[in-house]
């Protein structure tokens, strides 16, 4: 769920209007359908206001968020690639520390 569709539910789950928030915002209602609807940039000073008014925080609104869930799964993947090629530089170090080893009798 995008962060619009997020604050979209919180709104509506506590009755508050576009109008409502457009007002807090000082924004027309159409400006801030645009918000809701993801058609325009949302600053954090707008979210920290908006997340006050409904009374969540504002990482409420990142829960369950699509890209937040992205950029998880590309993390884990680096994370797995970065175990991966530890391992693999452990096992070279082995190699060329049994090398030394041969190579010094």
């Amino acid at each position: 769920m995008k962060i619009g569709d997020q604050i979209r539910a919180v709104r509506k789950r506590k009755k508050v209007t576009q109008e409502e928030l457009a007002e807090v915002l000082n924004i027309s209602q159409k400006a801030y359908s645009k918000i809701e609807n993801g058609e325009t940039a949302l600053k954090v000073k707008r979210l920290k206001k908006i997340a006050n008014y409904l009374n969540v925080s504002t990482a409420y609104f990142f829960e369950n968020n699509d890209a937040l869930k992205k950029i998880d799964a590309i993390k884990n993947k680096e994370r797995a690639l970065y175990i991966e090629r530890i391992q693999h530089q452990e096992q070279e170090i082995d190699f060329l520390k049994s090398l030394v080893k041969v190579m010094q009798k």
